[in-house]
């Protein structure tokens, strides 16, 4: 972990830099595998007058080894044989002082890995839509859930009255999340449903000013959709921030808008919304969502041929020693590579070009990047399809017409977008198969550890850990698309005890072979049940489960870029087998035979293990906000005193033998 040495000063007043644009401001690092097995570790040279770090982490840790410390005029790194054919992230850090003064440091980071293997299960996701969008696109939906589906995600729906507040909402989400509790969680927003608001933002000092600065108009409580993120937090509503302009913004206590600027622990769970409601200027809401569902569908399908390059437009340039600009530089050149990045006009390029990712940086409002584009501009096409904006007001959305949204809802191909700079969004993960919403989360949780110690996992210059960022967009999206098979079928043979697929061809180039997944219901978790990549259009199923088998056939190749290289998987072409007869069971762990009483319960439960088979069971009893009570190791006849409130809680027992158990709990 390393702190963040300027969140004290930016207020003060402007500190010298080192760098006179932005792009120095980061180190932009590439990898080059070599022959031998190594992986080198490349960085452009931009003036060093320090030493050059290296750390390396595995993807999911919080927390750095330090590897090496190389000399002021160091430009690579050579990552050995061992440890490239582990997928890491890397940094390296450089920094910049004036005499013994830190003016400024510069970050690379990177996720490297050599031919890393198909990511079988990407998790659990759940697709929340509003009452509205499913009345009129219905089939269009349908058509999202199963490219969800088809990715590798288990995936669950829940129609929504637009009607419910946000703690309706996070109730709902709560219950869902607590089914799979230990697995990764994303979630969906398709529609405008709830948009919870936080904070009791102030100016006067850097942990409670509004993150663009903008004192008193901007003050008090931001969109805030970090309340879905953040199963476990405690929110509260007693604070009083109410100077700002817009009456969204200012809060007071118990009106329905939270009181948290920060984050008040790690999220949970990806969250990303599609929500174009109220952008007048640029159709109605169900018009722009199915225009959104077009491009979505395009673009997942590999229909929409987005070369790896991407565009920054930056007017704001160092802006004392913040630099804006300079995520751009940090996430693009270790996806894209050094020389894929163009620099130029935001709407000109983005409508003459494709791009798959995008970066602006300029002074703002609520509708428009200054000197670049309004609402209005969106009405034409703009085809990069992961962006992210820098400028005053962008972050708080939840506006008439307001242009993160509208870049979002334009004709092309843009799919997602975010505020990026305050917090710092980076998407380098992304480099090896993983889906937007790993990214924005990961982001997310660069929390700072307690009050005294700011302390980052990725280095920023401030306001990390702000509760208000959002993703635009949907969170499941991954770059390096591949064109899936078509018209799969499947035909019973011997005595319609086996299962035989056929498929044409992906029409991708340099296809290595295909996966087949099969499941026993349409949404539920698919497991891959050929032991190598199957050459050709053909496959046997020999051990199909007795009825339904609900079939994935995904397209392999080997993708690279400018990470490393990992075997990428299309959607996968969907197909069913029906009336298959045959006594094997398969696919999924016995259904444990459980008995919890009484329920309601007061303050003793009582749980009876009716499958005595059961090895090492463990209950976990969270309340209604996914918080958890009580954890503890049960046997076949357990009483549990309890000292709960009232209320609905979750209980979960999981055993190394059977599948887990769920039953919801009432508290009197």
């Amino acid at each position: 972990m390393k702190k963040s040495l300027f969140a004290s000063l930016l207020f003060a007043g402007t500190m010298v830099s080192a760098q006179n644009v932005a792009k120095d401001a980061a180190v932009r690092v590439w990898a080059e595998p070599n022959i031998n097995g190594t992986v080198e570790l490349k960085w452009e040279d931009f003036g060093h007058n320090s030493a050059v770090k290296i750390f390396k982490k595995s993807i999911n840790s919080q927390s750095w080894t330090s590897v090496a410390t190389l000399g002021t005029s160091a430009t690579s790194y050579t990552i050995s044989a061992q440890d490239a054919q582990v997928p890491q992230e890397w940094w390296v850090n450089k920094n910049f002082f004036s005499g013994s003064q830190l003016v400024n440091y510069a970050d690379g980071y990177i996720f490297v890995g050599v031919n890393k293997v198909e990511k079988e299960f990407m998790g659990h996701c759940l697709l929340l839509i509003s009452q509205k969008a499913n009345d009129s696109l219905s089939n269009e939906i349908g058509e999202a859930y199963a490219h969800v589906i088809a990715d590798g995600w288990q995936t669950d729906t829940m129609v929504l009255s637009e009607s419910l507040t946000d703690v309706q909402v996070k109730q709902k989400i709560s219950t869902w999340y607590n089914l799979h509790p230990s697995a990764e969680h994303c979630l969906f927003i398709f529609g405008h449903l709830a948009v919870p608001y936080s904070g009791l933002m102030l100016g006067g000092n850097n942990q409670t000013v509004p993150a663009d600065g903008h004192t008193p108009d901007h003050e008090g409580a931001w969109v805030c959709d970090g309340f879905y993120a953040d199963i476990n937090g405690l929110f509260t509503d007693n604070g009083t921030s109410n100077a700002a302009n817009r009456a969204a913004n200012k809060n007071n206590p118990n009106d329905g808008k939270w009181d948290q600027i920060n984050l008040p622990s790690l999220a949970e769970i990806q969250v990303g919304r599609v929500d174009l409601n109220d952008i007048p200027t640029l159709g109605t809401e169900i018009q722009l969502l199915r225009r959104y569902l077009q491009k979505l569908k395009t673009y997942k399908l590999g229909q929409a041929e987005i070369p790896m390059k991407g565009l920054v437009d930056d007017r704001l340039g160092m802006l004392g020693i913040e630099a804006p600009g300079r995520p751009a530089w940090m996430y693009m050149t270790p996806l894209l590579g050094k020389d894929n990045i163009e620099t130029g006009n935001l709407i000109s390029n983005g409508r003459a070009k494709k791009y798959m990712f995008s970066h602006e940086v300029s002074t703002g409002g609520y509708t428009q990047y200054v000197n670049i584009a309004s609402t209005s501009t969106f009405n034409d096409s703009f085809n990069a399809v992961f962006n992210s904006s820098f400028g005053s007001y962008f972050g708080d959305w939840d506006i008439t017409n307001n242009i993160l949204r509208a870049a979002v809802a334009a004709p092309g191909f843009s799919l997602t977008n975010c505020w990026n700079g305050r917090p710092l969004m980076l998407f380098h993960h992304m480099s090896m198969g993983e889906n937007i919403g790993y990214s924005i989360r990961a982001m997310i949780n660069n929390l700072e550890i307690d009050d005294d110690t700011v302390e980052y996992t990725y280095q920023a210059v401030f306001m990390q850990g702000r509760a208000h960022q959002s993703l635009i967009g949907d969170p499941t999206l991954r770059m390096q698309m591949i064109k899936p098979p078509t018209a799969p079928t499947t035909i019973l043979i011997d005595n319609d005890s086996r299962v035989k697929l056929d498929w044409t061809a992906s029409a991708d180039n340099n296809i290595i072979g295909y996966n087949i997944y099969s499941s026993a219901s349409y949404n539920g978790i698919y497991k891959k049940i050929n032991s190598n990549r199957v050459v050709g259009n053909t496959f046997t199923d020999n051990n199909p489960i007795t009825g339904t088998n609900f079939y994935l056939i995904r397209a392999v190749k080997l993708d690279s870029n400018a990470s490393g290289s990992y075997y990428n998987q299309s959607l996968g072409a969907m197909v069913k087998a029906s009336n298959v007869v045959n006594n094997i069971e398969k696919l999924s762990l016995p259904l444990p035979q459980i008995v919890v009483y009484p329920n309601p319960a007061s303050d003793m439960l009582h749980i009876d293990l009716l499958s005595t088979q059961m090895k090492n069971a463990q209950l976990s009893i969270k309340n209604i906000d996914g918080k958890e009570v009580y954890k503890g190791s049960i046997g076949l006849q357990s009483n549990i005193s309890l000292n709960l409130s009232s209320g609905v809680y979750v209980v979960n027992i999981i055993s190394n033998n059977f599948a887990p158990f769920t039953s919801k709990l009432v508290i009197r």
